[in-house]
C-alpha cells in the first residue's frame, strides 16, 4: 500500500508511478504549492524527517511508508516567525562557535574542537539557509541594505576561514572566529533583536 500524503492537513493524491520521498517533495513542489510557499516542515509516519545527506530523500520507500505530512508556509509568514526565532539561533551560534575556540587551542582537546566547529558550520548553514529566503521578503523593509552589508561582511570572513581550513592552520582558524565569526554574529543578534 502507497503511503497517504497530507499537505497541510488535506489529504492529496500523488501520480502512481512516485515511489520515494524525493519524487513525492518535487511532485509537492512543483504541483502542489505555490510560488510564494516554503516547505516548512515533512514528517514521515509522524517523525520530523531531514536530510543527512543529499538525495537521502530517495531512500524513503513510500510503499513501506504509512504516512508522509508535508507543512507549507507563505514566505512572508516564515520572514516573520524565522526572524522573532533567530536571535535565540544566533545566541546558540554564538555559543557554539566560542566552545570550539577554547577546544582548538587546546592540543589535548583539538579534535573535539573540530567536531564542535563542524556541527557550528552546520548550523551556520541552515541559518544562512533560513536568511536567504528571509532575504527575499525583507528587501521591502527598511533594514534589508543592513543586512546585505552585514551578509557580505560576513561571506568576506568566511572565505578567510576556509582559506586557513585548507591551510589547516588551527591557530588563524581559532582568530578568526573570535576575531570576526563571534563579532558578526554579536551584530547579527543586535540587528535582529532591534
Amino acid at each position: 500500500m502507497k503511503a497517504v500524503l497530507e499537505i497541510n492537513g488535506i489529504e492529496k493524491s500523488y501520480p502512481e508511478g512516485i515511489s520515494d520521498l524525493e519524487n513525492l517533495l518535487l511532485f509537492v513542489i512543483e504541483k502542489e504549492k505555490s510560488e510564494e510557499e516554503l516547505i516548512v516542515e515533512v514528517k514521515v509516519d509522524g517523525e520530523n524527517y531531514s536530510e543527512d545527506y543529499e538525495h537521502q530523500a530517495r531512500e524513503v520507500d513510500l510503499n513501506t511508508a504509512q504516512k508522509i505530512e508535508v507543512t507549507t508556509q507563505t514566505q512572508e509568514a516564515f520572514a516573520q516567525d524565522f526572524l522573532k526565532l533567530a536571535p535565540g539561533y544566533v545566541a546558540q551560534l554564538e555559543k557554539g562557535f566560542g566552545a570550539s575556540v577554547g577546544l582548538l587551542r587546546d592540543p589535548l582537546k583539538e579534535e573535539e574542537g573540530y567536531d564542535m566547529l563542524a556541527k557550528s558550520l552546520d548550523a551556520l548553514l541552515a541559518f544562512k539557509t533560513h536568511m536567504d529566503n528571509v532575504m527575499v521578503v525583507l528587501e521591502k523593509d527598511d533594514r534589508a541594505a543592513e543586512f546585505k552589508d552585514l551578509w557580505e561582511r560576513f561571506g568576506n570572513a568566511a572565505d578567510r576561514f576556509v582559506k586557513a581550513q585548507e591551510e589547516e592552520d588551527i591557530v588563524l582558524i581559532a582568530d578568526l572566529i573570535e576575531s570576526e565569526i563571534l563579532s558578526l554574529l554579536q551584530e547579527w543578534g543586535e540587528k535582529l533583536s532591534g
